[in-house]
């Protein structure tokens, strides 16, 4: 199979090997390896997915609104870099605490988004969020209104439904949400 590649005033023609099974990936291989030599690694990167970092994280936590693509859109971006589980929340929870108090919501919808859809690749934000999401929530609910805190119940019954957590850390937000030692509050 022959593969032509152009490129800045430039034409290749490579010979690749196509048995039934690798000639898609050859070929994407050729073309990537191509693209690479012509334009550089870093002008194939996905848009929006930039390398990680502190700042980085905290210039997007501030661009972050309540919109749900805007949500989705940071959330697919912590994913990506999850290998910095334990940072991300720990920058997302100073930047949580700095928020306005109409904002904080958001930060509790992106982790919510960020728990939620990194299941599928590893268990660490479930794990690294949990070392701070009591606090955050009883933090979020002291600042906010009632219906903030209505939004946040339910937030805590989509975790309920889906086993999100352990049962203790369920209580425990339950309890921070709804001040303290409500009677009203059953263990589960």
């Amino acid at each position: 199979m022959r593969v032509f590649i152009a490129g800045s005033q430039q034409l290749s023609l490579v010979r690749v090997r196509a048995g039934p099974c690798n000639a898609k990936l050859s070929i994407k291989r050729v073309v990537y390896r191509s693209l690479t030599a012509l334009f550089g690694a870093a002008s194939l990167k996905p848009a929006g997915m930039s390398a990680f970092s502190e700042a980085a994280l905290e210039k997007k936590l501030s661009e972050l609104s309540n919109s749900q693509q805007s949500v989705q859109t940071l959330s697919l971006w912590l994913i990506h870099h999850r290998k910095h589980s334990r940072v991300i929340v720990s920058v997302w929870d100073r930047e949580l605490r700095k928020a306005k108090p109409n904002r904080k919501l958001t930060f509790l919808y992106l982790a919510n988004d960020v728990i939620q859809n990194s299941k599928r690749k590893g268990p660490e934000f479930t794990k690294d969020f949990a070392s701070v999401i009591v606090h955050a929530f009883r933090h979020v609910s002291s600042e906010t209104d009632e219906g903030c805190k209505k939004h946040l119940g339910r937030v805590l019954s989509i975790w309920e439904e889906r086993a999100v957590y352990e049962n203790d850390i369920l209580y425990n937000l339950k309890t921070a949400l709804y001040n303290r030692s409500n009677p009203c509050i059953a263990r589960t």
